[in-house]
């Protein structure tokens, strides 16, 4: 698998979950032949345990 950089949307994508998952995600993106895959991982746990705390 090779790791593709994305476009514009892409970018944007990633700022929103930044600014409503903080860290708590991580988004691969890979391409195999013609086909793009994305992996999105959020912990949302602690999201969960992060705004709880932030009250």
């Amino acid at each position: 698998m090779i790791k593709e950089k994305g476009g514009f949307g892409v970018e944007a994508l990633v700022q929103r979950l930044k600014i409503i998952y903080s860290d708590n995600f991580k988004l691969d993106r890979f391409t195999e032949g013609d086909i793009y895959i994305a992996h999105l991982k959020i912990n949302l746990l602690e999201h969960k345990a992060k705004m709880l705390a932030a009250r």
